[in-house]
Protein backbone atom coordinates (compact mmCIF):
# COMPACT_ATOMS: atom_id res chain seq x y z
CA UNK A 1 0.00 0.00 0.00
CA UNK A 2 1.70 3.50 -1.10
CA UNK A 3 -1.44 5.97 0.27
CA UNK A 4 -4.21 5.59 2.11
CA UNK A 5 -6.57 8.48 3.68
CA UNK A 6 -7.36 8.65 7.07
CA UNK A 7 -9.23 11.50 8.98
CA UNK A 8 -8.37 12.82 12.80
CA UNK A 9 -10.58 13.54 14.98
CA UNK A 10 -10.12 15.70 18.51
CA UNK A 11 -11.84 15.02 21.58
CA UNK A 12 -11.11 16.54 24.73
CA UNK A 13 -7.38 17.41 23.84
CA UNK A 14 -6.68 13.11 21.97
CA UNK A 15 -6.42 13.31 18.76
CA UNK A 16 -7.84 10.03 16.83
CA UNK A 17 -6.79 9.02 13.60
CA UNK A 18 -8.50 6.85 11.65
CA UNK A 19 -7.42 4.67 8.34
CA UNK A 20 -6.92 1.60 6.30
CA UNK A 21 -9.21 -0.40 9.34
CA UNK A 22 -6.42 1.04 11.83
CA UNK A 23 -6.88 3.75 14.06
CA UNK A 24 -4.07 5.08 16.62
CA UNK A 25 -4.41 7.94 19.20
CA UNK A 26 -2.13 10.66 20.56
CA UNK A 27 -2.24 13.87 22.93
CA UNK A 28 0.33 15.30 22.16
CA UNK A 29 -1.47 16.82 18.43
CA UNK A 30 -3.09 15.72 15.40
CA UNK A 31 0.43 15.09 13.30
CA UNK A 32 2.01 13.01 15.81
CA UNK A 33 -1.59 11.02 16.02
CA UNK A 34 -1.13 10.08 11.67
CA UNK A 35 2.57 9.15 12.44
CA UNK A 36 1.46 6.57 14.76
CA UNK A 37 -1.22 5.26 12.40
CA UNK A 38 1.50 5.94 9.56
CA UNK A 39 3.79 3.30 12.03
CA UNK A 40 0.93 0.55 11.83
CA UNK A 41 0.43 0.67 8.40
CA UNK A 42 3.72 1.27 6.39
CA UNK A 43 5.92 0.27 9.27
CA UNK A 44 8.59 1.97 11.73
CA UNK A 45 10.56 3.97 10.33
CA UNK A 46 9.04 4.60 6.45
CA UNK A 47 9.35 7.94 4.94
CA UNK A 48 6.24 9.69 4.90
CA UNK A 49 4.56 12.80 3.15
CA UNK A 50 1.18 14.13 4.78
CA UNK A 51 -1.15 16.50 3.10
CA UNK A 52 -4.62 17.83 4.38
CA UNK A 53 -7.16 17.08 1.79
CA UNK A 54 -9.91 18.59 3.74
CA UNK A 55 -11.17 20.05 7.25
CA UNK A 56 -14.14 18.32 7.66
CA UNK A 57 -15.88 20.00 10.66
CA UNK A 58 -14.77 21.87 13.66
CA UNK A 59 -11.69 19.22 15.32
CA UNK A 60 -12.12 16.84 12.33
CA UNK A 61 -9.40 16.97 9.23
CA UNK A 62 -9.49 14.34 6.42
CA UNK A 63 -5.34 13.63 5.38
CA UNK A 64 -3.79 11.66 2.43
CA UNK A 65 -0.91 9.87 4.06
CA UNK A 66 1.78 8.95 1.00
CA UNK A 67 4.81 6.78 1.56
CA UNK A 68 7.53 9.40 0.54
CA UNK A 69 10.24 6.76 -0.92
CA UNK A 70 7.22 6.42 -3.67
CA UNK A 71 6.25 10.38 -3.99
CA UNK A 72 8.07 12.30 -7.08
CA UNK A 73 9.48 15.31 -6.17
CA UNK A 74 9.02 14.92 -2.82
CA UNK A 75 10.09 18.34 -0.45
CA UNK A 76 8.64 17.81 3.09
CA UNK A 77 8.35 14.36 4.46
CA UNK A 78 8.49 12.76 8.31
CA UNK A 79 9.54 9.30 9.29
CA UNK A 80 6.98 6.80 10.35
CA UNK A 81 7.82 6.51 14.12
CA UNK A 82 6.54 6.59 17.94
Amino acid sequence: MEKIQASVTDRNSTYMARGAGMSASCTAGERQAIKALAVKVFGEGVPIKVQLIESISMGKNKFEITRADTCPNNTEEDHASV
